[in-house]
């Protein structure tokens, strides 16, 4: 069997908690400008800096709410990484598909028990249960995970190369 190597890329869509922090920032930083801007005018320029300062943090922080998880499979071995703003990116999961203990569709209830007893549970989905939503679980350095992905089929077959098939139970 050749080398393996498989990227997928997911972006996540905005929740109305994003959209709603998204506001308040845009919010505050209008009002803390306008309030400057008229100070500014009776003050020194130290007031100009303070607006171009806010405005580099108001749009600092807007660039968390542009999210993409990246899904890298490397014989066998899964990465995800999350990016912000296509500039940023922070690795987020690391494994071997062997260590998998069960993945199936997310809508499949037989395993619920295993997955609701999971010490930590991860999202990195566009942020919508459907038809290419999968979760998987898997112990690791004693910690249980149970993790929802949106993998390309080019990856479930991948997957298939790595798992054992009585762990897999895929819909298609």
């Amino acid at each position: 069997m050749g080398d393996v190597y498989i990227e997928h890329l997911v972006k996540k869509r905005p929740d109305i908690k994003a959209l709603l922090m998204k506001a308040v920032i845009i919010g505050a930083f209008g009002l803390v400008a306008g309030v400057f801007i008229m100070l500014a005018f009776a003050m020194t320029p130290l007031f100009l800096v303070l607006v171009l300062v806010l405005a580099f943090a108001a749009m600092h922080a807007m660039s968390y709410f542009n999210v993409e998880y990246e899904y890298l499979f490397t014989n066998g071995e899964i990465d995800i990484d999350i990016i912000y703003s296509k500039s940023r990116r922070k690795n987020l999961f690391s494994g071997e598909i062997k260590s998998f203990e069960i993945m199936c569709h997310a809508t499949e209830t037989a395993h619920n028990n295993l997955f609701s007893n999971a010490d930590t549970k991860k999202d990195f989905t566009s942020g919508e249960i459907n038809e290419n939503t999968y979760k998987f679980y898997v112990n690791q350095k004693g910690k249980r995970f149970a993790v929802l992905i949106e993998p390309s089929d080019e990856l479930l077959k991948a997957f298939r190369l790595y798992l054992n098939t009585s762990k897999l139970i895929l819909k298609k």
